[in-house]
């Protein structure tokens, strides 16, 4: 984001030296993050657009490619875990002491509370327990639950839910363009006194040669 942001103060500093006008420019670490994955999720946002279906389903999270292993983390705590409506939830207790024995009670786990002391040894234990408990309860009650206890944890989002996801069309991650059938990533950067929204889609191969060529010509 810092990268982008300071390649959005460059261009807008061109733009008021040729038009005297100066402008706010926006930056933001979810457009950022979005963007640098703009391959996979323009992919993901044509798919959707062809097969006339949006967001994930248990079929293409089966065609995910293979994930680090998750069952060894060294902080259960700190670990992504599936409900069983086949969503997942990333805990967020990174202080394992002060987050730990909440996330068991509400799970039903509070008679492995005094087995924490075996920490990290036995971790892999705890990932099993808490995978089968979290297997049996559906994901928004579970982030219901968690946001009432004040669990840290965070809504785990895949590609095919970020396309219609509600904060990244509340921040403009995504724009469309004239011609195009599907959504595009927009650019990170926003401009509040120009629009950085794509115009046309892409010229083809050759599209556009003979308007190249001429403008080269008019130079020579």
């Amino acid at each position: 984001t810092s990268q982008q942001i300071v390649a959005g103060i460059s261009l807008a500093l061109v733009y008021q030296q040729r038009t005297g006008e100066g402008q706010l420019v926006d930056a933001c670490s979810l457009r950022s993050g979005l963007f640098v994955n703009g391959c996979l999720l323009t992919m993901q946002a044509r798919a959707e657009a062809k097969l006339g279906v949006q967001g994930w389903t248990l079929e293409t999270s089966r065609k995910n490619p293979m994930r680090a292993d998750r069952t060894g983390t060294f902080n259960p705590c700190v670990n992504n875990y599936r409900t069983v409506d086949n969503k997942f939830v990333m805990l967020m207790g990174l202080e394992l002491p002060r987050h730990m024995p909440t996330v068991l009670k509400i799970l039903g786990l509070e008679h492995l509370i005094p087995d924490m002391k075996g920490l990290p040894g036995n971790r892999k234990m705890f990932i099993a327990e808490m995978d089968k408990a979290f297997a049996k309860v559906k994901f928004d009650d579970i982030c219901a639950t968690f946001d009432r206890e004040g669990v840290w944890y965070t809504p785990v989002k895949k590609y095919e839910d970020m396309v219609e996801d509600v904060q990244a069309g509340a921040c403009g991650a995504f724009v469309n363009v004239p011609g195009v059938d599907h959504k595009v990533l927009a650019t990170p950067i926003k401009f509040s006194e120009f629009s950085a929204v794509p115009r046309a889609p892409a010229p083809s191969l050759g599209q556009q040669t003979s308007q190249v060529l001429e403008a080269l010509q008019s130079k020579l």
